[in-house]
């Protein structure tokens, strides 16, 4: 039973690593169309961009961390 346990932890690893670069992916990609519409210009599809990026991100530049 051992054997079994161990390597279904090591499935569970190996699906745990996979799911964190898999999300590292996709907010690098979404970053960098972000970087791609600023430089392109302004629009109301920049705008729904970025309010659909400000849930992600609520503090803004310039203001110092809370501590």
């Amino acid at each position: 039973m051992r054997p079994r346990f161990a390597r279904l932890r090591r499935l569970v690893a190996n699906a745990e690593d996979t799911e964190m670069a898999l999300g590292s992916d996709i907010l690098n990609f979404a970053l960098d169309g972000y970087a791609v519409a600023k430089v392109i210009g302004k629009g109301a599809a920049l705008e729904t961009m970025k309010e659909a990026m400000s849930a992600r991100y609520t503090r803004r530049r310039g203001e110092p961390p809370k501590p």
